[in-house]
């Protein structure tokens, strides 16, 4: 369905597709996107960025192309990252491959939690992936928070217990004059 909009957007007057225009509509979809948008051929090596993608790694989509997967991210994530696409090649997930990666910013910003969707997206002639990135830094923070309270409310249940076992002995232990 989507390509269908794509050509039927793009069409030229002689009702065949403009590939300039094609492009032009499918840059613009991605560029609006939250999520940051790569496209990768078959050795892991960046073809296409968006605009989200570009802001989210802190470089220009010019500085990206070109570069391999590992560039945008911290060496600890890069095995995560490349078996994720393996298994996509091989076909041991389904459509879609999920991964929790840290990213690498140029721009002196510290490293990024990222979530990575990653699909094939061509096989003939070449293996291309797609890679949806969204950053998690906010949920990772929230998910501080909450093993925190939980935390907290441990003790503060823990404490409770201690405080009704204290009175509830008392209260059975006759009072000694």
């Amino acid at each position: 369905w989507p390509a269908r909009v794509a050509v039927r957007a793009a069409e030229a007057p002689s009702g065949e597709p403009d590939p300039a225009s094609q492009r032009a509509f499918l840059d613009a979809a991605l560029d609006v996107a939250s999520d940051g948008a790569v496209l990768l051929d078959g050795q892991a090596r960046i073809l296409a960025v968006s605009a989200s993608a570009a802001t989210l790694f802190g470089r220009t989509a010019e500085d990206l192309v070109g570069d391999g997967l590992t560039a945008l991210l911290l060496p600890e994530s890069h095995r995560v990252a490349l078996d994720c696409l393996e298994s996509l090649r091989r076909r041991e997930v389904g459509a879609f491959a999920d991964s929790e990666l840290r990213s690498r910013a140029r721009d002196g910003r510290p490293a990024v939690p990222l979530a990575m969707r990653a699909g094939v997206v061509a096989v003939e002639p070449d293996v291309r992936f797609s890679l949806a990135f969204r950053d998690i830094a906010r949920i990772k923070a929230v998910e501080v928070e909450l093993r925190e309270a939980r935390s907290l409310a441990e003790k503060a249940s823990a404490h409770r217990a201690e405080f009704l076992a204290r009175v509830s002995h008392e209260v059975r232990t006759p009072i000694t004059a």
